[in-house]
Parts: C-alpha cells; structure tokens; sequence
C-alpha cells in the first residue's frame, strides 16, 4: 500500500474543498496539498450562485473557467402571500457537477494531488501528524492506501465525516427539513419562493431537465403532515400559486427528504485539523447562497491552515472564533428574515418569537426524566444542556438559571440561546414548570431566584 506525505490533506470533492485547495496553493506555493474526492451522486435540488460570488471567484483565479460553462441568469421571486421570506439574489443557474468538477479540475492544475475516487476511512494523530487510511469505491477490490498530512482539512459538508471521529458533535439550532419532488415541465417557472402556513415553498429549474419543487418546515411539523408521501405532497403542493406554474407536469421522481437545520460543531478545530464549509457550520437557506459561503469557507481555511503551518498558536482560537461570529451573525439574519414575514403560524413563531418564562413559575427538573438521556444537543451542546438540568435540581425562575449558566460558563452564549434551550428541556420533558406560590417560602430558595 502507497503512502505519500503532504503538508495539508483535504477531505471532500465539493467547492469548499476545492476553494481550500485553490487558496492553498496561490498564498503558500510551497506547500504540498492533497484532495481525497471520492465518487458522489447529488441530488439535482435547482441550485444557483448568487452574482456576489463573482469576487470570489476572481480571486481564486477560476473566474474565466466559469464563464466557458455558459452559466444561464437568474434572479429569485416570490409569489402566493404578500409577506414572507425571500432570497432577494440575482446570479446564475449552474449544473452542480459540472460547478465541482471544474473548481476541482482548476485546483489539481495549480498543482494539488487529486486522490480519486477514494474515500476517508480512518485517522492515527501521532507527533509527526496524521496517517489517514482511505478505500477505493470499489470495495471489491480491496484497493486502499494511506497518506500522511500535517494538517486535515475536513470539508465533507453536513456529515463532518472526519470531525465526528475526533470526537465532534453537531449542535442543532432548529429542527428544518427539505423534500423534494422532480416534474418533467420546466416552462413558465423558474426561481421562486412561495410561503405557506406551515414553512415555505421554492421551485427552480433542474439542469437535467424539468423542474424541482422544495417544500422547507420543522421535522415534526413534516411528520404530521406525512409530506414523504407522494400523495400528500402533493396535496400540499395543489394549494400554492407554484402548482399553477407547474401546469399538471407529471412527477418523475421523490419526495425525497433532507436535514437543512441550521447547526454548528462543539469542537471545529484543534491543532492539527480543522472544520471549514458545511461541516463546521450550516445557516438556514433562506439566509445565504449555500454555494458562496462554501467558497468563503474554504479560502478562510486555507488561510488558518498556513497559520497552523508556519507555528502560529493563536490560529485555531482565532479560527473558531471567526465561524462562531460567522454563524451567530446568520442566526439573527434568519430571526429577521422570519419576523418580516408577519405569520403567526407555529413554524414561523419558533423563528421570529423570543421566548419568554411566567414570572410566577419555576423551573425543576423531572424525576420521569432521570432515566432518559439527551440524545440531541439542540441550541446547545449536551453537556451544557445537562448543566442546565442540574442547575434547576432546585426550583429556580429562568432569569437565576441563565444567570447561574453563565456564572459557570464562558461567556458569549446569547441569553435568548439559552432560553431557546430551556424551552426546549422543557417541550422533551427533562424539564418542568412549577407554581412558585406553592412551594414552602424557604430562605435558601429565595436566595437562589431572588
């Protein structure tokens, strides 16, 4: 088995990656880089690049390459309600694909080694490094091999392939999912939002042909309205102004369902890996271009890395810091995007409501719960969720139990974070809500909720 050593390993095939690679290679020439790619199959979900991305695109040097794919324009719309989010962006349709493949094609021209289609298997951190273990995607065959990196760069999107093997964990900010149906028509609609009560159309033209339609709500609200099934998908679907444009086309394939939830990793980077695109961080895709985030996402890696390189020990903290900030930022430009749209339906009140405890009510933890661990760290990690259990072991109001959770933590939690996650012990019922008249007027509690 062949094992080559490299200063930076990237893993992933997508443009965070490939931005990665580009950016590498133009600010550190020296620096030898490699990119594990292995063999994936996209959905065709309608996407576009935003025209602010052109910048971006220079700078990394491929804004020719993208020209020569012929990109068509675009511009977003919004029809059905008067109010309701919109993605006020004009850019270009452009073919997944073909938009990954050329981005990768540019960076291994710089000179990055291109490992594919191999995929990463695992990782031994030693005083020297990594050694990663990768598989070939033809299993049979038992082809494999190893490289050695200095830093990894983990860009595999959502599922944070390597992070989640350093011991990483995803924190979920909400709870949103995408379905998807393919129509055969495409005439008449292109790139549109529509909202409904319960979350928010859009449609856009597939590069394979026809047309795509997403319908985005929260899980549960999903669940209830049983939208995997084809059948009451599209039932859903004949009630908004985007079945009209559809015109009968028939269906040719889906529901197909997805997380967008916004998220961030607990751990995005140590010493000698970090996190960069998607699987560091992911933002509502009603905020932002998925797509030109991604490429920011790798330049700002590529730029940390080198830093990691050359022994700067403030590279990593300064690192998380820039995501973190990155996404609380995008966090208040969803709120705003969900106020705006004046709906009181419950998808939309989670997003534009802040939430607020009675005064004249306690918090105390459940004893039915003791036996149930958290699975899910939403709003905050686990254990900082677990802390705010046992912080209301004693009956406290919510105001004491934010205070006493930043008393005991770094500060930099908003406090409406921790009242989001307070209600959401409370909705799994790890947490309780009690009269405070009719507790015993003990001293000790009054101190504690004063």
């Amino acid at each position: 088995m062949s094992v080559n050593q490299f200063d930076v390993v990237i893993v992933g095939g997508g443009p965070t990656a490939a931005a990665a690679a580009l950016s590498l290679r133009q600010l550190s020439p020296g620096r030898s880089v490699a990119l594990v790619v292995p063999e994936l199959h996209r959905p065709d979900h309608g996407e576009s690049l935003p025209e602010q991305a052109r910048s971006t695109l220079e700078v990394l040097g491929v804004w020719r390459r993208f020209v020569a794919m012929q990109p068509r324009s675009m511009a977003w719309q919004r029809v059905g309600r008067d109010s309701g989010p919109a993605i006020s962006s004009h850019g270009w349709h452009i073919d997944r694909a073909r938009f990954d493949s050329m981005l990768i094609d540019a960076a291994v021209a710089t000179g990055t080694e291109r490992l594919h289609p191999y995929r990463f298997v695992g990782g031994v951190r030693s005083d020297s490094g990594w050694y990663l273990r990768l598989r070939h995607r033809n299993k049979t065959s038992g082809r494999s091999r190893g490289v050695r990196a200095s830093i990894v760069i983990d860009a595999t999107g959502r599922r944070a392939v390597f992070a989640r093997r350093q011991g990483a964990s995803r924190v979920r900010f909400d709870t949103l999912t995408a379905t998807r149906c393919g129509f055969a028509a495409r005439a008449g609609l292109d790139y549109v939002t529509e909202a409904v009560h319960q979350g928010w159309w859009y449609a856009a033209p597939r590069s394979s042909g026809g047309t795509v339609t997403v319908f985005l709500t929260d899980g549960d609200i999903a669940r209830q309205l049983h939208v995997t099934s084809r059948d009451s998908y599209l039932a859903r679907l004949s009630t908004t102004e985007l079945a009209k444009r559809l015109d009968s086309a028939p269906v040719v394939n889906g529901p197909l369902t997805w997380s967008a939830s916004a998220g961030r990793l607990d751990l995005i980077a140590d010493h000698d890996w970090l996190a960069a695109g998607d699987a560091a961080m992911t933002t509502d895709p009603i905020v932002d271009s998925g797509l030109a985030r991604a490429l920011e996402g790798g330049r700002r890696a590529a730029r940390t890395a080198i830093e990691m390189l050359d022994g700067c020990t403030r590279a990593v903290a300064h690192y998380r810091r820039q995501v973190i900030e990155a996404g609380e930022q995008a966090l208040a430009n969803r709120d705003r995007y969900y106020v705006d749209a004046g709906c009181d339906a419950e998808f939309w009140h989670r997003r534009n409501g802040e939430v607020s405890f009675s005064t004249d009510k306690l918090l105390l933890w459940s004893r039915s719960a003791h036996r149930r661990r958290l699975r899910i760290a939403m709003h905050l990690p686990i254990n900082d969720l677990e802390r705010l259990v046992k912080l209301c072991r004693i009956p406290r109001s919510a105001a004491s139990v934010i205070h006493a959770f930043h008393n005991e933590k770094t500060a930099g939690v908003p406090d409406q974070r921790v009242a989001r996650a307070l209600a959401y012990l409370l909705d799994e019922g790890h947490l309780k809500q009690v009269d405070a008249a009719e507790l015993d007027a003990e001293p000790a509690l009054q101190a504690i909720n004063r």
